[in-house]
């Protein structure tokens, strides 16, 4: 995301609080992405404000027609389906483009 040479390794789950995650034999590398030193502080603030009001991030305001792939603008214990758990497959499903959740 972004582009940049400044490559950063963060956790998909903004929250963290999965014990799976937490646990060195139990996590995956699927569980990790890629993201520029800018977007990974962007999704650090948005998953913040997450956690404070229980709002997951809307995704229409970058320009997409829909807030969410899976869910709804309520966090209800997953973050899967917000933008900012995964980007890439988040536009890949957005823009019709394929996927799996």
């Amino acid at each position: 995301m972004l582009n940049t040479g400044n490559v950063e390794i963060d956790h998909k789950d903004g929250r963290r609080d999965d014990p799976r995650l937490m646990s060195g034999t139990s996590v995956k590398e699927s569980d990790f992405q890629p993201l520029s030193k800018p977007a990974n502080n962007a999704k650090r603030q948005h998953c913040k404000r997450c956690r404070d009001t229980g709002n997951r991030f809307d995704a229409r305001v970058l320009g997409y027609a829909i807030s969410q792939v899976k869910g709804n603008g309520v966090y209800r214990g997953s973050c899967v389906g917000c933008y900012w758990h995964d980007p890439f497959m988040f536009n890949q499903l957005a823009s019709g483009g394929g996927g799996k959740l």
